[in-house]
């Protein structure tokens, strides 16, 4: 997605390289963002670990993978759409860097809660 970016406002829209760098904002504001998603999402994640005695099953762990996912397919489609013409505002690209961005770490955020959140033991038998 980075390496589309230069391509859709400085190549189709004419920016500067300093216009094309402010397009970056976005990401940091849907950065900012997914951390409250997430945290809404885990807020029950101690509760499911007494519960599951240590071991959750990997349902458990991705539901911020389940809504990133499409969440990241709209995004995609969007900007591939709106990026691709002249006659769109520069700010409905810029909007769906926001979307594709916010699930790509809703994705990356909900692996590592899954394969790195303790205990750290495989249980045996």
């Amino acid at each position: 997605m980075f390496q589309a970016l230069p391509v859709i406002f400085i190549l189709t829209r004419h920016f500067s390289i300093s216009h094309n760098g402010l397009i970056f904002i976005s990401i940091s504001i849907s950065s900012i963002l997914t951390t409250f998603i997430n945290l809404w999402f885990l807020w029950p994640y101690p509760c499911l670990l007494k519960q599951w005695h240590g071991f959750l099953p990997a349902e458990e762990c991705l539901y911020s993978t389940m809504v990133g996912r499409p969440v990241l397919v709209v995004g995609i489609l969007w900007l591939g759409w709106s990026g691709n013409y002249k006659s769109v505002p520069w700010w409905v690209p810029g909007l769906s860097t926001t979307l594709i961005e916010l699930a790509i770490t809703l994705i990356f955020i909900s692996f590592i809660v899954r394969f790195l959140s303790p205990p750290f033991v495989v249980p045996v038998g």
